[in-house]
Order: C-alpha cells, then sequence, then structure tokens
C-alpha cells in the first residue's frame, strides 16, 4: 500500500488525504480476508493490533500539523483559537523555571521551559489527547503580554497505543493455548 502511494505520488502531484481515501480501504479489503481466513482468536487480534498500528502510524506520518504561532495575548492555529493567559516563573536547586497557561477551545494547555545551568534549557510539552487527534503545545518564549508557542496536531496516535495492546493481548492468548 505504502509502496503504491510512494509511486503514484512520482507521477501525480496529490493531496495526502488522497491516500487516506484511496488505499487505506483497498489495504483493509486484504487484510480482513486474510483475517477471515484464520481461525485463532489471539492471532486475529495480532493481525488487527498490527492494522490499527500501520494505520496510526500512517496517519501520524502523512498528517501531521505544525504551526508557529504569536500570541497577543490572542492566535489561532488551524481550528484551535488560543489565548495567552499567564505566565509564573519558580525555581528550585537546579534549575528556572517559566510556565504558561494558554486557553484554547480544545482544553487549557500549561507548557513549560526549564533553565537549568549546565544543559541550557528544555521544553515541556502540554499536551491535550482526545481518540482521534492528540494536541502537543510547546513554549518558545514569552513576554508580559506576548507569547510565541509552536502547535503540533497529531492525528490517530491513539491508534498505535491500541494496536501495540492488542499485539500484546493476542500474544498473551495465543500463549495460552
Amino acid at each position: 500500500v505504502v509502496l503504491l502511494g510512494t509511486v503514484t505520488n512520482l507521477f501525480r502531484n496529490v493531496d495526502r488525504s488522497y491516500y487516506l481515501i484511496t488505499f487505506v480501504p483497498l489495504f483493509l479489503i486484504a487484510v480482513l480476508s486474510i483475517l477471515y481466513r484464520i481461525k485463532e482468536s489471539g492471532r486475529k487480534l495480532i493481525h488487527i493490533g498490527v492494522i490499527l498500528l500501520f494505520l496510526g502510524s500512517t496517519s501520524v506520518w502523512f498528517f501531521e500539523q505544525k504551526e508557529v504561532v504569536s500570541l497577543n495575548p490572542e492566535g489561532k492555529a488551524f481550528d484551535v483559537e488560543l489565548l495567552y493567559s499567564e505566565s509564573k516563573s519558580f525555581s528550585d536547586a537546579e534549575k528556572l523555571v517559566l510556565k504558561a497557561k494558554i486557553l484554547s477551545n480544545v482544553g487549557i494547555f500549561e507548557p513549560e521551559i526549564h533553565f537549568y545551568d549546565n544543559w541550557g534549557q528544555v521544553r515541556k510539552v502540554s499536551m491535550i489527547s482526545t481518540p482521534f487527534l492528540d494536541y502537543y503545545l510547546a513554549l518558545i518564549s514569552t513576554s508580559e503580554n506576548l507569547a510565541i508557542v509552536e502547535l503540533y496536531i497529531v492525528p490517530m496516535i491513539s491508534f498505535v497505543w491500541l494496536g501495540s495492546a492488542l499485539m500484546i493481548l493476542g500474544e498473551i492468548l495465543r500463549l495460552r493455548k
């Protein structure tokens, strides 16, 4: 399926959604016909897990979106409306932490930047997870009324986790027999 999509892309420049609409149903039909022939439930779970893992990783690879947004104090990235609410800083023995609170129509993000003396800065991403989309927000910089953030929208990452869990469960069931 991936090979077919890659070869098609060499001869025709298409939107990424073309792959999802065209090749995923063909892949599912082929896999379902194989699954129909397999009798054991453990093996079926393993195969369904592989399918979900494949769909999840393919959709993450093709459809992940990223945008850098300046919030002064409002901003919008894709369909996500963001509002910079506040920022706080505090320190402990090893680092200074800058924490921002950003309101959105999908939830509240609280990204952080950790400043270390020896290592420089490390960003702590804030995440909101839904069944089909994950939203990751990283704080780049902030001042009194301005925050610069990086928003990632990652589709179907939950399929990767669900597929992995089904493969483990299927293998446990298969080994019990």
